[in-house]
């Protein structure tokens, strides 16, 4: 069977969307880690972090959010064609917080985590849904 994922090969490495962009028929699935690096941030952006909010957008905002590198319980989900998701209806969600600090007086942690659900169909713009395997189609 297929997932009807998109593979992009060699992302890291220049690859692109479609020059075109994607049309209304599109599946798009992405499979990857995403890391906030404080590698490159100047330290004035770094100081007094308390809150760090990512929202979902239905693309009027002129922004793109991905939210990915789904986990359950104790297992990486590592084959995109094949991990098998232990969930019902394939419903589930992951979070992972990295601690980082340049300062070693300081110790980074977290207080708190909230999660609110929200049906996909309530919160896209006409043309945007969820195909039946449960991709977004755009």
């Amino acid at each position: 069977t297929t997932t009807g994922a998109i593979t992009v090969p060699l992302w890291d490495t220049g690859s692109s969307f479609p020059s075109g962009g994607f049309t209304q028929y599109a599946t798009v699935f992405k499979w990857q880690r995403e890391y906030f690096d404080l590698t490159g941030s100047l330290s004035t952006h770094r100081d007094a972090i308390t809150n760090l909010t990512i929202r979902p957008t239905n693309g009027a905002e002129g922004r793109t959010i991905y939210l990915d590198d789904f986990r359950y319980n104790t297992n990486y989900l590592t084959t995109p064609s094949s991990s098998a998701i232990t969930s019902s209806n394939n419903r589930y969600l992951q979070y992972r917080a990295i601690f980082t600090s340049w300062d070693n007086f300081v110790s980074p942690f977290l207080t708190s985590i909230s999660n609110a659900y929200t049906s996909l169909t309530n919160m896209f713009a006409p043309g945007v849904g969820v195909s039946s395997d449960g991709f977004l189609m755009f």
